[in-house]
């Protein structure tokens, strides 16, 4: 098992690279996203990354 160590916002931009990693490796990737208060970093983290031109163009999104 891997420990990863830091704060919110180093934590927070640390998962977003790595959304941002898979779904440029695997487009058709299925990803399970979390509700509430705790995930709003990482989400603002994706949001920065595509408004700087770095992040995912086109993703999918199915609701159940």
């Amino acid at each position: 098992m891997k420990v990863i160590l830091g704060t919110n916002e180093e934590l927070s931009k640390l998962i977003a690279d790595e959304f941002i990693s898979l779904i440029k490796a695997k487009p058709n990737a299925v990803l399970g996203l979390a509700t509430g208060t705790s995930p709003i970093k990482v989400y603002q983290n994706l949001i920065k990354a595509y408004k700087d031109g770095n992040g995912v163009r086109q993703v999918s999104n199915k609701i159940d």
